[in-house]
């Protein structure tokens, strides 16, 4: 795990939330057992079962994205306040909600893909809590900065 310092004094100040807790305020079950593809040699959520080799220009998304990286951290985005119900979470109460979700993520993920490894990002700014992940890739380069610091926002790596 790798945090900012914004983030760090965030962790450092956290209480886990109850489970029952923590299940409650998620509105939509799909956040915590997304559906992920493996396509172009890339893994992405796709709860609603639309994306397809066929329907994907991987040439045009790899300009766009600059690698498989990019492509795989903009699609796997998932601003979670979206999914939960309510909007008054400290930032404290987001990183452990966060951090469970991660792990959810992390389970169904190696039993999935078990050869693989991924990147998991957690950013709080303003109250909103987003995750999203990558496959950790040796021939490109990592989504984030190694610099966390030049972030403004709470940023941590899991």
């Amino acid at each position: 795990m790798k945090a900012n310092d914004n983030m760090q004094n965030l962790l450092n100040k956290i209480t886990k939330i109850e489970s029952s807790v923590f299940y409650e305020t998620i509105v939509e079950q799909k956040i915590l057992t997304p559906k992920f593809k493996k396509l172009y040699q890339c893994v992405l959520m796709d709860n609603d079962d639309v994306l397809s080799e066929e329907k994907i220009n991987i040439e045009r998304i790899l300009q766009i994205h600059g690698d498989r990286t990019g492509y795989e951290a903009s699609i796997n985005e998932v601003r979670v306040n979206e999914y939960l119900n309510r909007s008054d979470f400290e930032d404290i109460e987001l990183v452990s909600i966060g951090q469970s979700i991660i792990n959810e993520w992390k389970q169904m993920l190696e039993k999935i893909f078990p050869e693989e490894n991924f990147i998991f990002i957690m950013t709080i700014l303003d109250g909103n809590l987003t995750l999203r992940f990558h496959k950790d890739r040796v021939d490109e380069k990592k989504w984030l900065s190694n610099d966390l610091e030049k972030y403004k926002e709470a940023i941590g790596v899991f």
